[in-house]
């Protein structure tokens, strides 16, 4: 079992080209006064887990082995990226990146499939 950073850093580039693409759909104001109960938050939730499961299975992919402890790692980066960066200061930002966390572990698992020839 080794971990291969450069995977996790790849997933992670992925994660955050796709936030900046998709997250201009979003106004500041949504995200930092978003509840729980919108349809905004229902939709950036949504966003957040799709970004996070496509980082994860590049992430997995690239790995070529061990994909779910690198969808793990990535997720586990993210979050540190988010509280050192940007803070996690409204529920709706927590509930986002530990979906997000999740969904990156999933994606990371599914990145062994298709299996590749040997």
């Amino acid at each position: 079992m080794s971990i291969s950073w450069r995977a996790i850093a790849i997933g992670y580039a992925v994660d955050f080209l796709l936030s900046v693409m998709l997250g201009g759909f979003f106004s500041q104001d949504d995200i930092a006064y978003g509840t729980l109960g919108s349809p905004v938050a229902a939709a950036l939730l949504s966003v957040s887990v799709v970004v996070m499961l496509a980082s994860g299975y590049a992430a997995g992919r690239v790995a070529q082995q061990d994909g779910l402890l690198h969808g793990v790692l990535l997720g586990a980066v993210d979050v540190l990226m988010n509280v050192v960066l940007g803070g996690l200061s409204t529920r709706l930002l927590v509930l986002s990146v530990l979906l997000g966390w999740l969904a990156a572990a999933l994606g990371g698992y599914l990145g062994r499939f298709p299996a590749r020839a040997a």
